[in-house]
């Protein structure tokens, strides 16, 4: 095993678990302010829609 590897703990899914919250917050204000903006963010929920567009238009 290389010494110089930094070893991985349980920690490192605590630490991802608590920035959900605040990663949901940033995009919920992005949507916002995009839907404010009269804007289809690109999420992966509205990317299918986008590109089925795209084809639909060439």
């Amino acid at each position: 095993m290389n010494a110089e590897a930094p070893q991985h703990s349980r920690d490192d899914v605590s630490l991802a678990e608590l920035a959900r919250p605040a990663m949901e917050r940033m995009v919920a204000k992005v949507k916002e302010r995009a839907a404010r903006a009269g804007v289809i963010p690109v999420t992966r929920e509205t990317w299918p829609a986008i590109q089925a567009a795209k084809k639909a238009r060439q």
